[in-house]
């Protein structure tokens, strides 16, 4: 989860510039860059980076203009007509309270960003799809829908210790969230894993490095690369293809969990 400037991803510099002018000159501001390793290595060098509300815009600027792009990861509705390759955050969230539940944990709360908006859905319905399934009470007490902003997590978790009644475990929506929950229970007080257990989803390069380190949903970025590459080869050669593309997440098991009951 990061605070969303989305992908639009191209092979070569000139269409990438060239898509930057006409967005630019429609008053939607887009950064060129070179591209993350894994969709280097897939043969797409450049991308541009949009703010996600400003997605559908830019969206519709490209197609006018007959240039072919792919959106990555970029938290678009399911309705959405774009061609995209999303990750299955839904899933994600689903997963990582179903581990969480197998390691005895029943009192298991919630934690994400309110933006971006199809994110925080998707994950809060995997969680709360997860616990109507299984019998298990989904306390309002403990789910906080929170700014993506400094100091929001803060803010939740002194909130969170105000009740008498604490979950065992905390799902929390993204990693980032979860860095900044877990700090501030221990500055709190709380103990973790000993006292309350901590599960994140996109698996940061600094949630190995945590203490404890934090048990995550991870997904395979070169898989991701070659899918934004392979229907981008399919647009650009009008050839038949699948406009919404997922991938799904797997568990990253460290030590931010306890196993109790």
């Amino acid at each position: 989860c990061r605070m969303r400037k989305d992908f639009i991803t191209f092979r070569s510099i000139t269409p990438a510039q060239r898509a930057q002018r006409l967005l630019r000159h429609s008053g939607i501001e887009a950064v060129l860059q070179r591209t993350p390793g894994y969709l280097r290595e897939r043969g797409c060098s450049y991308c541009l980076r949009l703010r996600s509300w400003e997605i559908d815009r830019a969206a519709a600027v490209l197609q006018r203009e007959n240039i072919p792009f792919v959106c990555v990861d970029a938290h678009l509705p399911a309705s959405s007509p774009l061609p995209m390759v999303e990750v299955d955050y839904y899933d994600a969230a689903y997963q990582a309270t179903r581990y969480l539940h197998r390691n005895g944990h029943t009192d298991i709360g919630f934690i994400g960003p309110e933006t971006p908006v199809e994110h925080c859905a998707n994950t809060f319905r995997g969680y709360t799809d997860y616990l109507r399934e299984n019998d298990l009470t989904c306390n309002s007490q403990w789910v906080a829908k929170i700014p993506f902003a400094e100091q929001s997590a803060e803010a939740a978790v002194d909130a969170l210790l105000e009740y008498d009644a604490l979950p065992t475990a905390l799902l929390c929506s993204c990693d980032a969230v979860a860095i900044d929950v877990i700090r501030r229970l221990k500055e709190r007080g709380i103990r973790i894993p000993e006292d309350i257990s901590a599960v994140g989803i996109d698996d940061l390069l600094v949630s190995r490095y945590l203490d404890p380190a934090l048990s995550t949903m991870t997904f395979d970025k070169e898989l991701l690369g070659a899918k934004a590459m392979e229907l981008l080869y399919q647009l650009i050669q009008g050839a038949e293809h699948q406009n919404r593309n997922t991938i799904r997440t797997t568990l990253v098991e460290r030590s931010s969990v306890k196993k109790i009951g």
